[in-house]
């Protein structure tokens, strides 16, 4: 059947962003524990209770005062709940929580003052690595494709593959989906220090879901990471085995100064079973409205921790002399990995801005934009892709890589290699490590209907493919959407998202639809619906959840609807972490004793509808919206952002006709390099299968040379000398010169300077060639050239 998704457009329906209806996506603290042996639980306790009787009889004295912790990021997919996540927020998300460790939280004077008394502190500071085990520089964050379940043990031996040494780092690991279950919104978990027992090389870490890492939360629930520090630090819940254990060091939470609570009571003003108030604004509770302070016992159980063996190798000196501080000069890239806008599958990227850090040099020009093929190169870089590197401090630079590549399939996938040449740094002669980086562009397939006839069969299925029968017990399910069907573009078939099926319950006496919490369009009774030929099933049809059973009724002595019928069913799946809409349809018989599922479909655009029985897309066409440019500019104009939209939504591309008049960089800024005229043009291709590519729309924009501007040098009474110079020239001038712009000849800014003098002096380390000097004063404005030999 073709596609009506033509009208479901005219209505507004369809969208290709991510938002998903009736969806929970509410912060919710779930922090789960690691699974521990109880051999593993008791050695644990025993060490600290141990420890903390030597610490107060001074049999034992603790070796630092300051703590770093050298710290690696592994992140999985670029998108968390539809927030991203950059090395930026990640920095940002770690100095945070070095701040709630060390007091320096800005509610750490307004405690509760029942406990203000027992608040204590610790000089720790957790800091992405600089250097990886082999002693290259790094960004400190490893980005790789969706993996999920991290959270849970069955992951071990991939866990190892993908960490580093946890004796020299601490390993986090950022997920979605963090126990592979389909639940995408658990808060994180962290293994206290010894508890994977000889066998933790590689294992014992912090699984942190990203949609509620640092800014992509509100600053309370951003804390929760705090939490889990604590735990990686040994602290347990404050309600650990309920109100047990008053001042106890052996039950509860194994802490004294925290009085026993069952959890979640509030901020304030609760009493616990022995009448006593509770700690509700510890970062170890669960009040996440009010996270504030860690006690005394609470840091002294810490700091054994930190001497524990499985944590005391990774503050060392030596440690963090080789992973935080080595004397090299070195750059660090911020990406390894970066993938295709999943969302709009149209050979844009999900991130289009890398930054690169230096590490004990500095750039040789600040404030400029540097030349591909002169000051760097970047090989392999697909067609379609236009690449612009910003010097934006003077260890600080920023790669932007935009447009739509032309040939994005997963067989597109490519090795893109930057390398910066020496001439880029202060001391072109120094020796720097890392110039060369390697980054993996992911693309993926087309989108398109998935149509599918086989039914995935569970084991000892031994009944006819897609018929389930009444019987006297329950039959086993018949499966319309599992895991172990190939049904979504590179799907993870070990992920066990259970998928979606029919069976009979005989305790019951029901068939029952099954989603596993995925979602079916039913009644607000729970009873599935019977949907026709062409009904919309997308994000404003009304999904109710059954909260307990996950199960929906398909027919029973209540729910006969379906009795005689052969309809479809409307349903929900998750794929890649994203929403997509499907049908399944079904023939009941009409005494209610068979049903059989014929066939089923499921739309592989994120979030977009699909029309019950539909297997086809037809791609719709698009228009561009394309903001007026001035014309003419004048040849000393600043630059400016070019806007346009498509209807579509999808990022709409500029181009230059002539960059040595008008040259785009970072996507949409213009730089007015020279005099000419240039044509600009906005245009969007499409993606793989839902829009055409649009109409391009151009503007013709000249530049004009302002004669009068450049001829009142003599007015100025200017003075350049020596000219030609080797890149140290003299300006004098009757009145205050006030800037100094220099560009090179492609149009480039390379220095710009503020100066109050008549008489400057102007230092300029670039290569031979010519340069256009453009000098401000109180009396006007000139653009003089000069040549360096």
């Amino acid at each position: 059947m073709k596609s009506k998704l033509l009208s479901l457009l005219a209505a507004g329906l369809l969208s290709t962003g991510i938002s998903m209806a009736q969806e929970d996506n509410h912060p919710h603290l779930d922090c789960r524990e690691p699974q521990l042996t109880q051999e593993q639980i008791e050695a644990n306790i025993e060490y600290h209770e141990n420890f903390r009787k030597e610490v107060e009889s001074g049999q034992r004295r603790i070796k630092a005062s300051t703590y770093r912790i050298p710290v690696v990021v592994h992140v999985y997919g670029s998108t968390f709940n539809h927030n991203k996540l950059d090395r930026k927020l990640i920095v940002d998300a770690l100095a945070e929580a070095s701040k709630d460790f060390q007091g320096l939280n800005d509610d750490f004077n307004e405690i509760d003052p029942l406990f203000n008394g027992r608040k204590a502190t610790i000089d720790i500071s957790f800091e992405l690595a600089k250097y990886d085990e082999n002693g290259n520089p790094t960004s400190g964050v490893v980005f790789y494709p969706v993996k999920e379940g991290y959270g849970g043990t069955w992951s071990d031996d991939e866990i190892r593959q993908d960490s580093w040494d946890n004796y020299k780092y601490m390993n986090i690991y950022i997920q979605n989906d963090m126990y592979a279950d389909g639940f995408m919104f658990a808060s994180g978990v962290a293994w206290y220090p010894g508890t994977a027992g000889n066998g933790n090389i590689g294992i014992e870490r912090v699984v942190y879901n990203g949609s509620y890492l640092g800014a992509n939360t509100d600053k309370e629930f951003a804390s929760v990471f705090t939490h889990e520090f604590g735990h990686w630090l040994d602290l347990r819940h404050t309600f650990n085995g309920g109100c047990v254990g008053q001042n106890s060091t052996t039950q509860g939470d194994l802490v004294a100064d925290t009085p026993p609570t069952t959890g979640s009571l509030g901020c304030r003003d609760a009493l616990n079973c022995f009448n006593e108030p509770t700690n509700g604004e510890n970062y170890m509770d669960y009040n996440v409205d009010c996270y504030k302070m860690f006690t005394q016992g609470q840091v002294n159980r810490m700091l054994a921790a930190l001497n524990h063996n499985y944590r005391r190798t990774l503050w060392t000196d030596q440690n963090v002399q080789e992973t935080l501080e080595k004397n090299v000069k070195s750059v660090a890239f911020e990406r390894n990995f970066v993938q295709e806008n999943y969302s709009s599958n149209d050979g844009t990227l999900a991130y289009e801005n890398f930054t690169i850090e230096l590490h004990n040099a500095e750039f040789a020009s600040v404030g400029s934009i540097l030349e591909e093929g002169v000051d760097y190169t970047i090989s392999n870089l697909p067609e379609g892709y236009v690449s612009t590197l910003s010097v934006n401090s003077n260890n600080a630079a920023v790669l932007n890589i935009s447009g739509q590549a032309k040939n994005h399939a997963n067989a597109n996938d490519v090795d893109v290699q930057i390398t910066l040449n020496s001439n880029v740094f202060a001391n072109s002669g120094d020796q720097v490590l890392g110039k060369t980086h390697t980054m993996r562009i992911d693309f993926e397939d087309p989108f398109d209907i998935l149509y599918r006839t086989d039914i995935y069969l569970g084991d000892n299925e031994t009944q006819a493919e897609g018929l389930v029968q009444k019987t006297t017990g329950n039959t086993f399910r018949k499966w319309f959407f599992h895991p172990q069907m190939d049904v979504g573009p590179n799907r993870d078939q070990d992920n066990p998202n259970w998928g979606h099926g029919v069976w009979w319950n005989g305790n019951g006496n029901a068939f029952m639809l099954e989603t596993y919490g995925a979602g079916a369009i039913s009644d607000e009774e729970f009873n599935v619906l019977v949907l026709e030929d062409g009904d919309y099933i997308g994000p404003n049809s009304v999904w109710n959840y059954p909260e307990d059973t996950d199960l929906y009724y398909l027919y029973d002595r209540l729910h006969t609807v379906w009795a005689g019928q052969t309809g479809y069913v409307g349903f929900r799946v998750r794929i890649n972490r994203f929403v997509h809409f499907g049908w399944a349809k079904l023939k009941v018989d009409a005494s209610g004793n068979t049903v059989e599922i014929l066939d089923f479909a499921i739309n592989n655009i994120p979030n977009a509808p699909i029309g019950a029985g539909e297997t086809d897309i037809v791609a719709q066409d698009q228009t561009i919206t394309f903001d007026d440019v001035q014309s003419p500019l004048d040849v000393n104009s600043d630059n400016f952002d070019l806007n346009a939209e498509s209807t579509s939504g999808l990022q709409v591309i500029f181009t230059s006709s002539d960059p040595d008049v008008l040259k785009i960089i970072n996507g949409n800024e213009v730089v007015v390099v020279g005099e000419g005229e240039a044509v600009l043009t906005a245009s969007q291709a499409g993606d793989n299968n839902l829009w055409n590519p649009a109409a391009s729309v151009s503007q013709t924009v000249k530049v004009e040379d302002n004669n009068t501007v450049l001829s009142i040098s003599n007015m100025l009474g200017l003075k350049l000398y020596p000219n030609p110079n080797n890149g140290k020239f003299n300006i004098e001038a009757l009145n205050s010169i006030l800037e100094v712009k220099i560009y090179d000849i492609s149009g480039r800014l390379i220095s710009r300077d503020t100066f109050n003098s008549k008489s400057i002096t102007v230092n300029l380390d670039r290569q031979k060639g010519i340069y256009n000097v453009v000098i401000v004063t109180d009396s006007g404005v000139s653009v003089e050239k000069i040549m360096i030999k």
